[in-house]
């Protein structure tokens, strides 16, 4: 329910379709809140699992509308996510909406930003280009 708390404070606050970014069970609610939301239009994933905790997310990307964006990251030695962004991935169409993105040794979740730092740029970049 924290996902679905913070949308709500922001709407309160005049957004009207916030860009939600998670790492690790984060990615897999915001994931989820995405799919609950289709007025939501995108979801930066972190290191995402295929079950966090009892919180799935197999077969939703699939099933998301067709101007909601994901951008899917993962790093190959965190092999849990790595594997489980491939599986998210399986049969969907890649596009400027649907991104995956593979580091080689970047860790898992936030950790990514501290051995990638400039990869938070290119996240904003693609925020900002799809929001258009």
């Amino acid at each position: 329910m924290d996902v679905e708390a913070g949308a709500e404070f922001l709407k309160e606050k005049g957004v009207k379709n916030p860009h939600l970014v998670g790492a690790s069970i984060g990615a897999n609610l915001a994931l989820k809140y995405l799919a609950e939301h289709p007025e939501s239009k995108s979801a930066v994933l972190l290191s995402p699992g295929l079950d966090y905790r009892g919180v799935k997310t197999e077969g939703i990307l699939a099933k998301l509308n067709n101007d909601q964006a994901v951008f899917a990251v993962a790093s190959e030695e965190d092999k849990y996510s790595f594997d489980s962004v491939n599986k998210l991935f399986e049969g969907v169409a890649f596009s400027d909406l649907r991104m995956m993105k593979i580091f080689k040794d970047a860790g898992h979740g936030t950790a990514i930003f501290e051995k990638e730092p400039q990869f938070m740029d290119e996240i904003i970049s693609w925020i900002v280009e799809i929001a258009r």
